[in-house]
């Protein structure tokens, strides 16, 4: 069977045929943005199994659950984590997904990079709020000028497959825990996705 996009292609393609695709589209759009509301409204109601993380720690286990993927795409992952322990008070689940979603990310974002620049780098710092701030850094082509709010944002994607929900659903997490969530270019090359969480406590001295 002919894809959708060779359909449309077609010279005198089959106007019906035309109108289902998008009445296909459409309805996949519509399932989609239902899936985000009512995982943000589920994130508000805050029904989430809280306790209190070592961010770290988190941090370390979904390198190690991501390293054999990037080795087979041939990229380092390197940890830059604070001294200091970060602790959250904070969903696990949700927590490890958002550094995977991240994560995940930059890695696909180094597909046409050379050896040489296919290496990300979590950073884990302790900010004055206080909070703890995880820095994801990635060697690849960075994002488009003017596009650094807009990946966040549900449907938006430059992927050839894909929703485009993946930073949409990290922003609805990140702000379920109280925190904000960020992407900016690297001054080199790539970028990097920031985000914060509140810390259990304040630091002491």
């Amino acid at each position: 069977m002919l894809s959708n996009k060779l359909i449309l292609a077609k010279p005198g393609a089959d106007m019906t045929e035309i109108g289902e695709i998008v009445e296909d589209v459409v309805a996949d759009g519509k399932r989609a943005g239902e899936v985000i509301q009512r995982l943000r409204e589920f994130l508000r109601k805050g029904e989430s199994a809280l306790s209190l993380l070592d961010v770290n720690v988190l941090v370390r286990d979904v390198a190690k659950l991501v390293s054999s993927d990037a080795l087979i795409r041939n990229i380092t992952i390197s940890l830059d984590l604070a001294g200091e322990t970060p602790t959250v008070n904070a969903d696990r689940v949700q927590l490890q997904q958002l550094v995977l979603n991240l994560l995940l990310n930059a890695m696909e974002a180094m597909t046409e990079s050379g050896r040489e620049h296919r290496r990300v780098i979590v950073h884990t710092r302790l900010t004055e709020a206080p909070a703890v701030h995880v820095a994801i850094e990635d060697g690849g082509t960075g994002l488009r000028p003017g596009t650094e709010d807009l990946v966040f944002e549900p449907f938006y994607t430059t992927k050839q497959s894909g929703m485009g929900m993946g930073l949409s659903i990290a922003r609805s997490i990140v702000e379920a825990h109280g925190g904000a969530i960020w992407a900016a270019n690297n001054g080199t090359r790539g970028a990097t996705f920031h985000f914060t969480v509140p810390l259990t406590r304040a630091k002491t001295p």
